[in-house]
């Protein structure tokens, strides 16, 4: 549809009133969210009439464009709230051991500085839902993880550096 101001003819309706227009209380799905919300001021081709929206290759490169800032900053609010919540049961530093995460991490993803992974921030809202039995589940699990016999982990990294060598 470009940007011209022409209007344009609905697919959907049939009437002429399809042009670039903004708005509220827009949402499109984006990556993990179903329902992200569209900046007011992004304009995107609409019929007036039916609504129906009509998006050409500039204006969906605007659109990812634009979502990606929201995405990351909604990652970045609900990775920062769920770690609030959760310093009220264990420290950071604990938590990131238990996750296996660097030190310091936690503190700059809380401050915003940084940009979790939608996996991290699911986990982080999973513990949320019940810290207490998370984090012992969390424990208990790692605690019984069973772990390679030392004896043939030497034995196979014998056999890999004398592949290697060949």
């Amino acid at each position: 549809m470009g940007k011209t101001s022409e209007p344009q003819r609905c697919l959907r309706c049939g009437t002429k009133t399809v042009r670039p227009r903004t708005g509220q209380q827009r949402k499109t799905s984006f990556r993990v969210f179903p329902s992200l919300p569209i900046p007011n001021d992004l304009p995107i081709p609409t019929c007036a009439r039916c609504l129906s929206e009509y998006t050409d290759l500039a204006t969906e490169a605007d659109l990812a464009r634009e979502l990606e800032s929201v995405y990351l900053e909604t990652l970045r609010g609900l990775a920062s709230r769920a770690i609030r919540r959760l310093s009220k049961h264990i420290s950071q530093r604990k938590l990131e051991l238990r996750l296996g995460l660097s030190q310091g991490y936690l503190c700059r993803i809380a401050a915003g500085a940084g940009n979790p992974s939608p996996a991290l921030v699911a986990l982080l809202h999973l513990i949320v839902r019940d810290p207490v039995v998370r984090l012992a589940e969390i424990e208990h699990d790692w605690s019984q993880t069973t772990l390679p016999d030392s004896e043939s982990m030497s034995h196979e990294r014998r056999k890999q550096s004398r592949k290697k060598s060949r």
